[in-house]
């Protein structure tokens, strides 16, 4: 069995709404909006690096491939939405390199059309529910809702959880 999981970046992997002036740097087209040092506001407070690394490579072993599926800011220029792309990219081949399927799209394009290569079952982390809704289907297509409460390595627990128990 195929099993992808694709990774919302901001507010799921990236703690952009965490960042001080965030809206101000994506409004105003300033660059480093998606600039982080990995634990201190780079990753989110609920996310440990070494923890996801551990999760991922242990996924890994089992099969599962992973990608990123992120928006670029609403309304943004060109220049500026090259410039975020390229933060983004930078962002996660430093954290995450083991990743190397990405996709950033621009900002309200559903999910889904940002697909190259379907898995059996593909799930997407997500802390948008709209976005989440729209991913769903019966069978292929799997949403895990994150926030708060329960995390992108919590999401990814349940998968490895899932997977060990046959609940695909």
């Amino acid at each position: 069995m195929s099993i992808k999981v694709y990774f919302d970046m901001d507010g799921t992997l990236f703690n952009l709404y965490g960042k001080d002036n965030w809206l101000d740097l994506l409004e105003n087209e300033i660059p480093g909006a998606f600039v982080g040092d990995g634990m201190k506001d780079g990753l989110m407070p609920a996310l440990s690096l070494d923890s996801m690394h551990n999760i991922i490579y242990s996924l890994m072993y089992l099969g599962v491939s992973f990608g990123v599926i992120s928006w670029l800011p609403f309304a943004a220029s060109p220049l500026y939405s090259e410039t975020c792309r390229n933060e983004k990219l930078n962002w996660l081949a430093q954290n995450f390199p083991m990743i190397e399927d990405i996709a950033i799209i621009p900002y309200g394009i559903e999910k889904q059309k940002a697909i190259t290569k379907r898995a059996q079952t593909m799930y997407l982390i997500d802390d948008n529910s709209e976005v989440c809704k729209t991913w769903e289907t019966a069978k292929q297509r799997k949403a895990i809702l994150v926030d708060d409460d329960f995390s992108a390595l919590d999401a990814l627990h349940y998968i490895h959880d899932a997977i060990e128990n046959g609940a695909n």
